[in-house]
């Protein structure tokens, strides 16, 4: 179960993830959440390489109107990507190593 702290986390994260994706000096941004979500699993991280496609392509095709609630919605799918990793931690040790992992990102997409 993932507590009310580790949930504001994923959600920060998760709308980290999507105010970075297409913004200039964030190439980095793909291949750390990928690795951040497949825990050194290729195919897991593949997977999450092609969600991260997906969701910076529907940001770049979205008209103007519609981008607000689709960063919204896309938010939300990271947040939830976010929480299953939390909730699927094996030991609280490695919960807390994922969500200073999450925060560390969401510090470093403010940063950029």
């Amino acid at each position: 179960m993932v507590t009310k702290a580790a949930a504001v986390t994923a959600a920060g994260a998760g709308a980290a993830v999507v105010r970075a994706l297409g913004a200039e000096g964030r190439a980095w941004l793909p291949g750390r959440c990928a690795g951040l979500v497949g825990r050194g699993d290729a195919a897991r991280e593949a997977g999450a390489l092609e969600r991260l496609d997906r969701t910076a392509a529907a940001l770049a095709a979205a008209e103007e109107g519609d981008r607000d609630r689709l960063r919204a919605v896309h938010a939300v799918m990271w947040q939830g990507e976010f929480a299953a990793l939390l909730d699927a931690a094996g030991t609280a040790d490695e919960r807390d190593r994922l969500l200073d992992e999450l925060t560390a990102l969401v510090r470093d997409v403010d940063a950029a």
